[in-house]
């Protein structure tokens, strides 16, 4: 009577990924929980992520509200030295998005530099959920590492590795 949990993984060529997981409730006969997202990771070290995220009842709390949303993200670089980064999180139910973040880098042999802005829908604690108490917040972060000797603010590192799906900062 529990839920069977399946995930499915498929990469026809070392640039491209399918990912899909489902719980299924077989008390009920559906979905929980379902999970799809594709990676390419071509020309170098671009990645680009389509994903597909959908759970029932998601705020817990009984009032029968599922989440579905839709997420975009990428890392492109430019040329050698620049590249760009995004990420867009879609809420198909309230039609509206409900992650943006936006960003560059620059990067050479000694020194590399982001810039990002974020735009995030945030609910402030301890209150019945309700879309009146949802606000949207803005942040701009600044990353600056000397190569071999560390940096000021690892946020946007941490940031680019939970966001964008594939993306690792190997290079310090």
């Amino acid at each position: 009577t529990s839920d069977i949990a399946a995930e499915f993984n498929y990469m026809p060529s070392d640039d491209l990924s399918f990912r899909s997981s489902v719980l299924w409730n077989t008390r009920q006969d559906e979905f929980n929980q379902a999970n799809f997202v594709s990676s390419y990771t071509g020309f170098g070290d671009a990645i680009f992520n389509l994903g597909y995220t959908y759970r029932r009842d998601a705020n817990r709390i009984g009032l029968g509200d599922d989440l579905e949303q839709v997420d975009l993200s990428s890392y492109l670089p430019l040329n050698r030295n620049w590249a760009v980064f995004f990420q867009v999180l879609y809420d198909i139910e309230d039609k509206d998005r409900v992650n943006d973040m936006v960003g560059f880098e620059y990067n050479n042999c000694c020194w590399r530099t982001r810039v990002l802005y974020q735009r995030f829908l945030d609910q402030r604690p301890l209150r019945q959920i309700d879309e009146d108490f949802l606000e949207y917040e803005e942040a701009f972060f600044i990353e600056f590492q000397f190569k071999g000797l560390g940096g000021v603010g690892t946020r946007v590192t941490n940031m680019l590795e939970e966001f964008i799906r594939g993306y690792s900062d190997n290079e310090l």
